[in-house]
């Protein structure tokens, strides 16, 4: 990703996060942002992809 060749941090967050069935809760979410801006890697997803 070049953003990250670029030495920015990335917040992948899916448009299932944010609305239908699957959403995540908006206090759920804005705690796993919060925590990923104060603590997260360089790249994170939201929700997360588990492979």
């Amino acid at each position: 990703m070049k953003l990250r060749e670029l030495g920015w941090r990335v917040l992948l967050v899916w448009e299932c996060a944010l609305k239908g069935k699957n959403k995540v809760p908006l206090p759920q979410l804005t705690n796993d942002i919060t925590i990923w801006l104060h603590h997260g890697s360089s790249f994170a997803e939201l929700p997360e992809v588990v492979e």
